[in-house]
């Protein structure tokens, strides 16, 4: 069953990546950042919380469709967020601290896990998840929408 979890994790997430690359482009980050924290925080604790195998796998594609949405439009915002020249910088800035977000959080989850079992890892992320939702709100990436527009027209101008 796990392996029909990540197969449906990685198809939703697959598919929801060109329409919420254009919906972020032609609306703004808004539009994708908020209901893909929503819908990884809900498929997060529907995980926690799972009892049958179509509960199971409706939060592998509630989880893919929030991850994959979220995941390439905080790439872009990084790279909104400065120069041109130094675009390189942002996507690699953005991956060494994604990464190393990942692998220190398997280490401490891991310690988490041993101690509490899966369900508190569920939860746990979830959490965090919600404190990024909180910080977006907070930092509001609205003011990114001239950007996304801007960097559409300019990519359709070549």
């Amino acid at each position: 069953m796990t392996s029909t979890f990540f197969l449906v994790f990685a198809a939703v997430m697959l598919l929801a990546r060109p329409f919420t690359g254009r919906l972020f482009d032609l609306k703004g980050p808004q539009y994708v950042l908020y209901p893909g924290l929503v819908l990884f925080i809900a498929g997060l604790i529907m995980l926690a919380y799972t009892s049958s195998a179509a509960t199971f796998l409706t939060a592998g594609a509630l989880i893919g469709l929030g991850y994959g949405s979220l995941v390439p439009s905080m790439q872009t915002l990084a790279i909104q967020s400065t120069s041109i020249e130094r675009s390189g910088y942002a996507t690699a800035t953005f991956y060494t601290f994604f990464d190393g977000g990942i692998a220190l959080g398997s280490y401490i989850f891991g310690i988490i896990t041993a101690a509490n079992g899966y369900q508190s890892i569920y939860l746990i992320s979830s959490a965090l998840v919600c404190c990024v939702f909180i910080l977006l709100m907070i930092l509001n990436p609205n003011k990114q929408d001239g950007k996304a527009a801007d960097a559409v027209k300019e990519v359709e101008s070549f």
